[in-house]
Formats: structure tokens, sequence, C-alpha cells
């Protein structure tokens, strides 16, 4: 469980106090994010592709590129996820 211990993931929690089963949806939203290849190998072994595709369809914190990129390799409709209201307010903060 190398992938719970990086600190580019995990950088604002104790890593010792992560329970990946308690702490599962807000892992795999990290790993989504940010994760490398290997995060993602091991999310999809220790998690499996379905609870990362629930994952995607209600995360709160995965930017649009990633979540794009994410509905394409999973082949989910777009028009399942919900347009999230903290990343339309950093959205708007970007606009010109």
């Amino acid at each position: 469980m190398e992938t719970l211990q990086k600190r580019s993931l995990f950088w604002d929690v104790d890593p010792k106090t992560i329970n990946p089963q308690e702490h599962k949806r807000f892992i795999m939203e990290r790993v989504l994010a940010r994760g490398d290849v290997d995060d993602i190998r091991w999310a999809q072994e220790f998690y499996g592709n379905e609870d990362l595709k629930e994952t995607l369809l209600v995360a709160k914190t995965i930017d649009p590129k990633s979540l794009s990129f994410w509905f394409q390799y999973f082949n989910l409709d777009r028009a399942l996820c919900t347009e999230k209201p903290s990343l339309l307010k950093r959205a708007a903060f970007w606009r010109k």
C-alpha cells in the first residue's frame, strides 16, 4: 500500500491515520485526480473499477479535465455526472 504513503497524494493528512475502507471515497478521488499509473493500478486492484466509476459520478474535487479523461477511460456517459458547485466556482475564477 505504498500509494497510501505518498505525500504527493495525501499532503494534508497524516498517512498513519488513513484507513483504506473507512476513507475509501477520499482515497479514490485523490488517486483519480492526482495519481500516477501505479496508483491507478493499485486502486483498480484494491477497490475495483465499479467503485472507481461510482466515485467519478459523485466526485467533488476532481477537475473537469481529469473527469473528462476518466469518463472516456471507463466509457461513461458524461450526462450521468452533475456539475460540481466547487468546480463551477473555480472555473469562474479563471474565465476572462
